[in-house]
């Protein structure tokens, strides 16, 4: 299903990006496979397991028997420090890289192991590109930017109404489902284009309360005839604008 859909808005994809982004659900040979036969490069994760040996041939020891096509399994807690190098995204995350072939998808990766200290134990994220020649930092960066989908459709759940819609009709239901995410993401234009919000961590539940506040006293305006804007009132009107928002 997924491939299809990959398939049918094929044109576009590769107007924007070669790389998809999935989960370690889909970090399986034949969906690599069909990924790079449309000209993509797939960047996913692996297990923690994952069987991956080194491209470097160890030295021939002149004994009987085929000798080793490639060279010893990696080791994600003791990396060979010739095959691996560190590499630093701008919001500090360290990882290590190197070009290994997995056994699992049959054929040369980029792997790129972040490191994790979680109640005091370090945890590993095996994160891969089928692009070897890709830089390390952009698999980190391509593969985080692809859970911000999972909080936009959160956001849309609890604030939106993306499945309050009790519509049939599929024209109607898309309809639904674009003006909930769409309110989503005009919310974080919002905060983009305000200096003042620019860096702050995104709340949808600030944006709501805020738009509430706004709604208020916009009534109370108009009922008792107060100008908004007078100097009297500007220092209480953001008070009360501001009030059950998220601090900065």
């Amino acid at each position: 299903m997924v491939c299809w859909v990959i398939k049918k808005y094929l044109k576009q994809i590769l107007s924007i990006t070669k790389y998809v982004v999935a989960d370690a659900y889909f970090s399986k040979k034949n969906f690599v496979e069909k990924i790079l036969q449309c000209s993509l490069h797939l960047i996913s994760k692996l297990r923690n397991n994952a069987n991956l040996t080194y491209l470097s041939v160890p030295p021939k020891t002149g004994q009987r028997g085929r000798p080793a096509k490639y060279g010893g399994k990696v080791d994600v807690r003791n990396f060979d420090p010739e095959q691996f190098s560190q590499v630093e995204n701008d919001k500090g995350i360290i990882a290590y890289s190197g070009i290994v072939y997995s056994k699992a998808l049959g054929r040369n990766i980029l792997l790129v192991v972040e490191q994790f200290l979680k109640k005091g134990k370090t945890t590993y994220r095996l994160l891969f590109s089928t692009d070897a020649m890709q830089a390390p930092i952009d698999v980190i960066d391509i593969y985080h930017t692809r859970f911000q989908i999972d909080f936009g459709f959160r956001d849309a759940k609890q604030f939106t109404g993306l499945e309050n819609s009790q519509a049939r009709r599929g024209n109607k239901l898309n309809f639904h489902f674009n003006t909930a995410l769409t309110t989503v993401n005009i919310a974080k234009v919002m905060q983009l284009s305000n200096p003042e919000t620019r860096d702050n961590s995104f709340s949808m539940a600030t944006y709501k309360i805020q738009l509430h506040n706004t709604l208020l006293l916009s009534r109370f305006f108009r009922l008792f005839a107060i100008n908004p804007n007078s100097i009297k009132n500007r220092q209480h009107v953001n008070e009360i604008l501001y009030f059950g928002t998220m601090a900065a």
